[in-house]
């Protein structure tokens, strides 16, 4: 039956740091991060840009349902 099928929906995180100290992000959701096109956890160091006034790659807030839990 469809409605046991499991669906994902992802939603791209692009955190911008502009300034010239470092930023701390909070969130609700599965955090996952896009490693050679395999999603896997990402961990709270992910959320620190590469650099001052650099942007966090491939960040992504995940859910997982069925269409029954919709």
């Amino acid at each position: 039956m469809k409605e046991n099928d499991r669906i994902v929906l992802q939603a791209r995180i692009v955190i911008e740091n502009r300034g010239d100290r470092y930023v701390h992000v909070e969130y609700v959701g599965d955090l996952v991060k896009d490693v050679k096109s395999r999603t896997r956890p990402a961990t709270a160091q992910a959320l620190w840009p590469h650099q001052r006034n650099g942007v966090t790659p491939n960040l992504f807030l995940q859910k997982e349902f069925t269409i029954k839990e919709l």
